[in-house]
C-alpha cells in the first residue's frame, strides 16, 4: 500500500516574505557583480594618477618646461606649459591622462585624470 502524506501549505504572508529575502539575496549579488566587473576602470584610473605624478617629477627634474605628449601603452599623458599670469617666475604646468581605446574607424580618448601645478623658476635656470 502507498502512504500518501499530505504537505502543509505555505500562508501568502510566508510566501511575500520568502520573495522579499530572495529579492535582496538577487540585488546585492547584481551590485557586487557592477563594482566588480567596473573596477578595471579606476585601476586605470589610479595608473594614470601615478603615471601623472612620474611625469610630474620628470619635469622637474629635467627641467623640461615644453608642451609634449607622452606615451604610455594606452594611456597617453599631454603636458601643457604656459606662464602663470602677471608673473615670470611662475610656470604651470597642465598634465591630462588619456585613456586611448582603439575602434575600428578612429580612436576614442576617455579623460582618466588630470592636474596643475605651480613651479617656481630661478631666474638663471
Amino acid at each position: 500500500m502507498i502512504l500518501v502524506k499530505k504537505i502543509t501549505a505555505s500562508s501568502l504572508l510566508e510566501t511575500m516574505i520568502a520573495m522579499v529575502i530572495i529579492m535582496l539575496v538577487f540585488g546585492i549579488s547584481t551590485m557586487i557583480f557592477v563594482n566588480v566587473t567596473s573596477g578595471n576602470f579606476s585601476l586605470q584610473k589610479r595608473k594614470a594618477d601615478l603615471l601623472i605624478k612620474q611625469a610630474l617629477i620628470q619635469t622637474k627634474e629635467q627641467k623640461a618646461y615644453v608642451d609634449e605628449t607622452l606615451d604610455y601603452d594606452l594611456i597617453k599623458i599631454d603636458r601643457h606649459v604656459t606662464n602663470y599670469p602677471d608673473t615670470k617666475d611662475i610656470l604651470m604646468v597642465s598634465f591630462v591622462a588619456y585613456h586611448v581605446s582603439e575602434d575600428s574607424t578612429h580612436a576614442q580618448y576617455d579623460t582618466l585624470a588630470q592636474m596643475n601645478h605651480l613651479i617656481l623658476v630661478k631666474p638663471n635656470e
